[in-house]
């Protein structure tokens, strides 16, 4: 892309284009501290990029916020502020009630239903966790019914014919 006919190309113009650079390619044998040293490098450039994002992302609403208080729209200041604290608070909200969803199944026996339960209040939780765990419970019969028979376990194996090895080298004629 770079390559003017008969022009080399520049290690600038090859880092660009994604190509390694010559003091990358020629005879470097990566080793493990090399790898392990190139990562951590890596690491750090980015946490420092994500510095600078978190930064100047701050400094932009910090200016945004500056300049509304110059030109006096102090109503417009309030009204984000109090956007961002409801948004806050839902959250908030939305994360204790799941929590009591979780704490509801857990002392009802199905934590793994939590998100099923409905209700505003924990009494309503406890008692939605309460049904819940009651329609999981196998059904009972009714009286005059016989209960259902357990499927009885297969028996443990037996070797051939019905016998165990040690079975079979007892009865086993002497072959010499």
């Amino acid at each position: 892309m770079s390559e003017i006919q008969g022009q080399e190309p520049t290690p600038e113009t090859q880092a660009v284009e994604g190509k390694p650079e010559p003091e990358q390619t020629k005879g470097s044998t990566w080793t493990l501290d090399a790898a392990v040293s190139e990562i951590e490098k890596l690491r750090k450039e980015a946490a420092k990029h994500r510095t600078a994002a978190n930064a100047a992302e701050k400094a932009k609403a910090e200016a945004e916020a500056a300049a509304l208080t110059e030109q006096g729209k102090y109503k417009e200041l309030y009204e984000k502020a109090q956007a961002e604290a409801k948004a806050t608070a839902d959250k908030l909200a939305q994360v204790e009630h799941d929590q009591q969803r979780r704490d509801a199944a857990h002392a009802a026996g199905i934590p793994a239903l939590w998100q099923r339960l409905q209700g505003e209040t924990a009494d309503e939780l406890a008692e939605d966790a309460k049904a819940l765990a009651a329609l999981m419970q196998p059904a009972q019969p009714t009286p005059g019914q016989p209960g259902r028979q357990p499927t009885q376990p297969t028996p443990a194996p037996q070797g051939r014919n019905g016998l165990t090895p040690e079975e079979r080298r007892a009865k086993a004629r002497p072959t010499f």
